[in-house]
């Protein structure tokens, strides 16, 4: 997550090239409601220190930096966690103090490909799905909800009940990213409720 991003940077270098390195919410303390570019780094995990230090590390380049959260996609994730819950008997608590958006990879990657091809200026670009900010007991109530399941199955919990004295890497409170940039550039991000029951009927058929 850090040195060898300097590394890559100092490669991209040599040849006159642009590095694409993704970030993460997770670079946050989570004070502030929504981050924007321009926001330093105030992390609050060891896991958060080294995406910080890899945001530095490939500023010594000319790079785009991804700022992103709450990514759903192919394989282990949230969404997929939760649908398979609502289809089997555990009805789960899911925290419902942390706020931000979920991204789709969809979006990650239309929006990684806008960068390689329309070369806008180097730096930090926030991205996310698009759509009302929101939390993860609600996400997960959509997915029981978007299954045929009864999303009352799904309990609210804080942060510190859900996890205890369990070890875990601190995620901020509010992960919200502005994405008034990436917008400037050319991406239309689609929004993250239409995707979320995409994502789960697919899965159901699949």
């Amino acid at each position: 997550n850090s040195f060898s991003v300097g590394v890559l940077a100092e490669a991209v270098t040599r040849v006159g090239g642009k590095l694409i390195h993704f970030s993460s919410d997770y670079v946050f303390d989570g004070v502030n409601e929504v981050h924007s570019e321009e926001e330093r780094g105030s992390p609050l995990s060891v896991y958060g220190s080294t995406k910080w230090i890899g945001d530095i590390m490939a500023g010594a380049a000319e790079s785009y930096i991804i700022r992103t959260s709450w990514v759903i996609g192919d394989g282990a994730n949230f969404a997929r966690a939760m649908l398979l819950r609502a289809q089997g008997e555990i009805d789960p608590p899911v925290v419902d103090d942390q706020f931000g958006r979920p991204t789709f990879a969809d979006d990650l990657a239309r929006f990684a490909l806008l960068l390689a091809n329309e070369r806008p200026d180097a730096g930090i670009y926030n991205i996310s799905s698009g759509g009302e900010t929101t939390t993860w007991y609600e996400v997960a109530r959509i997915i029981f909800k978007s299954s045929g399941t009864d999303p009352d199955r799904v309990s609210p919990v804080s942060t510190d009940q859900y996890f205890g004295a369990k070890a875990h890497a601190t995620r901020p409170k509010n992960s919200t990213l502005t994405l008034a940039k990436a917008t400037a550039s050319g991406f239309e991000p689609r929004d993250w409720q239409e995707q979320l029951i995409e994502y789960t009927k697919g899965q159901l058929h699949s």
